[in-house]
């Protein structure tokens, strides 16, 4: 399943999307840093890569800086609940909710060159008790997590506003194999560093996924 045009359009907002090519690939020595990814919170905005973790609950940044990709710095989330997130130029939000309260927080972090700088949470005038029909504030937090979660297939995004001459971007890969009663998925995102020839020079794995669901 491929996104829409109306989907890829958002999700262009923030990176470019390219098909798959071959001849690309290359093998990582590090560990991923997530084997259970479930919540599909992934964006990019200016020369980084965040994710959000709910066990533990954090969040991870990937930065690109003159030197090439950096080693992952982690935020702990001291929240109830993490239920999505968005990436602006250098900002990252997440929709959080914290312990006993019956309303949404949007949570901000700046991304600057030396530090993850929180913001004071801003609360969202809606009742989770309530379960009225959600508020498009909400509902933006959800975009990029679904699309994640529907895209299936091979592609790659590109990682705009990075002070290099070299190239970098994410490859996707999602599979889906159906077994009887069960189904196989695999989801892999590797972060990838590219020279001007466009080989591959360093290959940094995010996330190694796979996930069973009924049975046989």
């Amino acid at each position: 399943m491929g996104m829409s045009a109306a989907q890829l359009a958002f999700f262009a907002v923030l990176v470019t999307f390219m098909p798959a090519t071959a001849g690309r690939d290359a093998q990582g020595s590090t560990k991923p840093l997530f084997t259970n990814f479930s919540t599909n919170m992934l964006c990019v905005g200016g020369p980084f890569v965040a994710m959000a973790s709910v066990q533990p609950q954090e969040l991870v940044v990937v930065r690109i800086g003159r030197n090439g990709i950096e080693g992952p710095e982690r935020v702990r989330l001291n929240y109830d609940d993490v239920y999505g997130m968005k990436c602006m130029w250098d900002r990252v939000e997440l929709l959080v909710r914290a312990t006993g309260s019956d309303h949404f927080s949007r949570l901000p972090f700046t991304i600057r060159d030396n530090a993850i700088q929180q913001g004071q949470p801003h609360d969202i005038d809606y009742s989770i008790s309530r379960k009225g029909p959600a508020p498009p504030e909400i509902e933006d937090f959800h975009e990029i997590p679904m699309l994640l979660k529907q895209t299936r297939g091979d592609w790659y995004v590109n990682i705009l506003g990075v002070p290099s001459r070299r190239v970098y971007e994410l490859h996707f890969v999602k599979t889906e194999r159906i077994s009887r009663n069960s189904l196989n998925t695999r989801f892999t995102v590797d972060l990838l560093e590219e020279g001007a020839d466009r080989k591959v020079t360093k290959s940094v794995p995010l996330v190694r996924e796979t996930r069973f669901e009924g049975g046989d």
